[in-house]
């Protein structure tokens, strides 16, 4: 994992208040789009170093993907 990995978990523990102010946030702290922001996103709940790094965000994530595909 390198730093932008850390700042994408770090950024998706924050909550907000729209999803303007989400794609917003990705846009000025990531310098990234929003689609990928998700990518990447999507990417890491499947990486075992960025579930030792945020296991509550992972996880949480995890539980949101298995609710989308079911």
């Amino acid at each position: 994992m390198n730093d932008e990995d850390r700042d994408i978990l770090d950024l998706s523990r924050r909550e907000f208040r729209s999803p303007q102010a989400h794609a917003e946030a990705v846009g000025s702290v990531l310098g990234m789009s929003i689609t990928r922001y998700f990518q990447e996103l999507n990417r890491l709940v499947d990486d075992p170093e960025a579930l030792a790094y945020s296991p509550t965000v992972v996880k949480r994530l995890r539980r949101a993907r298995r609710r989308r595909n079911t």
